[in-house]
């Protein structure tokens, strides 16, 4: 008796072990919430990872014209971005660093996001 005991004590131990694919880290909302906001991003065919200056976890998507040429900002589902080629919508929401965009009027703002 004694050791079924134990060998059911050793696997609920190991069960408590099960990597859930999250780099857990302080500050970070309960496994279960994670879980729920991964199941929901994927859904939508977003990638759920770490983002930002804070490396919190959140859904990047891919846009629906991504990539396609612009001329202001009502042109794209995201921003219109001014590259070295010339401007295009952004390819994947939300977009961190420093970045030039065109805003709706065709005014030309450079910006960064953390």
């Amino acid at each position: 008796m004694m050791r079924k005991v134990f060998i059911l004590l050793g696997a609920l131990a190991l069960a408590g072990c099960q990597d859930d694919g999250f780099d857990r880290q302080k500050g970070d909302p309960p496994v279960s919430q994670l879980r729920q906001d991964r199941t929901a991003c994927e859904a939508e065919g977003g990638t759920f990872r770490r983002g930002g200056i804070f490396a919190t976890y959140m859904c990047f998507t891919t846009l629906p014209d991504a990539g396609q040429s612009c001329q202001q900002g009502a042109d794209c589902a995201g921003e219109c971005l001014v590259t070295d080629t010339g401007r295009q919508c952004q390819s994947v929401t939300p977009m961190f660093g420093c970045y030039g965009y065109v805003e709706d009027d065709g005014e030309e703002v450079e910006i960064c996001v953390d």
